[in-house]
């Protein structure tokens, strides 16, 4: 499918599609493939760009979040904690919104940090909502960061390789509404197959991606630069990284304690975080549009690839109760034929 045959915008293909889809049933793979392309139009008409935050469990995501926003809006916890994705918008915040996927009414904390990270923990929580028994379709917080001010919408995806399974599929079926993506690795346990394996998955979904190495602290500088050679030549080898793309060494536990309410503020050169804020802020100015652009235009054709491949399927169902009534009219007409032809018979002896 080309979206430029006819010299139309991907705004004005957008549209004739969604047209074109009022005639679906609003159910099953129509209805979601259908919410995904007006999520494509609505990203497009404000310029948000979708940001995940991918790692596997333990790597100390939620403290890169927090040191990256300038803001500890998350909980943070030696446990799996996030079942259920965590989308950061810009706002006057600090807020926070629960919705539930069964479209009960939303709940809302709006007083303080300590009230958002308070309502995080009862709903988004592993241990509090195992398996997302609570039904919660996603965690919406609004704060006043200076990283999401270019468009950018972060989002905390559950952690994978942990024993809560469920966690790294949630994640993998986010990746397919995002357009880029910060990938945490750990000096603690560099790089793991489990890492590999999910990477493999997640470039499919995802083309833009940025590699961050946390916890750069438990290493000198001989052994930082060994490690950071490896993880990269392994990701060249394993096709993961064709270009070599640059690595961030960072210490998010030390840009933690950089935040508002820490016992230090400011930026300390240590924690690696303002060169990974800049790089961000960069390629949000400069690439975004290109990015979205680039994002929209393959999850649109994606999109409607689904819907047409649901079509057919739909009237391969359809047609296959049609071909059974051809075949037994088939060998009706033929019984008929042959006692027609046993009765022209019959009479034949008889005249006879």
């Amino acid at each position: 499918m080309s979206l430029s045959n006819e010299g139309q915008s991907i705004d004005q293909l957008i549209d004739q599609v969604l047209v074109l889809c009022d005639q679906l049933p609003r159910t099953g793979t129509f209805a979601e493939y259908r919410r995904r392309i007006e999520d494509l139009r609505e990203r497009l008409a404000h310029g948000s760009l979708r940001l995940a935050v991918l790692g596997q469990f333990n790597r100390g995501k939620s403290t890169f979040i927090n040191a990256l926003l300038g803001l500890p809006v998350l909980p943070v916890s030696v446990l799996p904690i996030t079942s259920v994705p965590t989308v950061i918008r810009h706002g006057t915040g600090p807020a926070c919104t629960i919705r539930f996927a069964d479209g009960r009414p939303e709940k809302h904390a709006v007083k303080s940090i300590e009230d958002i990270e308070r309502m995080l923990k009862q709903f988004v929580a592993e241990e509090n909502n195992p398996h997302n028994r609570k039904g919660v379709s996603d965690a919406v917080v609004f704060c006043d960061s200076s990283i999401l001010r270019h468009g950018t919408v972060l989002i905390d995806t559950p952690g994978f390789g942990s024993t809560h399974v469920h966690n790294t599929q949630t994640t993998f079926d986010l990746l397919e509404t995002c357009d880029a993506a910060l990938f945490l690795f750990s000096a603690d346990l560099p790089i793991t197959q489990v890492e590999v394996d999910f990477l493999h998955e997640a470039r499919r979904r995802v083309r833009r991606m940025f590699f961050i190495f946390n916890k750069v602290d438990l290493l000198d500088d001989k052994e930082l630069s060994e490690t950071q050679d490896f993880i990269r030549s392994t990701l060249i080898r394993k096709g993961l990284s064709p270009t070599g793309d640059r690595l961030y060494p960072v210490c998010a536990r030390h840009g933690q304690k950089e935040l508002p309410g820490k016992k230090k503020k400011g930026v300390s050169p240590e924690s690696g975080m303002e060169a990974v804020r800049s790089e961000i802020v960069d390629f949000m100015i400069k690439e975004k549009y290109f990015a979205l652009s680039e994002a929209v235009d393959t999850k649109f054709k994606d999109s409607v690839e689904r819907i047409v491949a649901a079509l057919r399927e739909e009237k391969k169902d359809l047609e296959e109760p049609l071909e059974q009534l051809r075949g037994e009219r088939q060998e009706l007409n033929r019984r008929i034929e042959s006692i027609r032809g046993w009765a022209t018979s019959r009479a034949k002896e008889v005249e006879a």
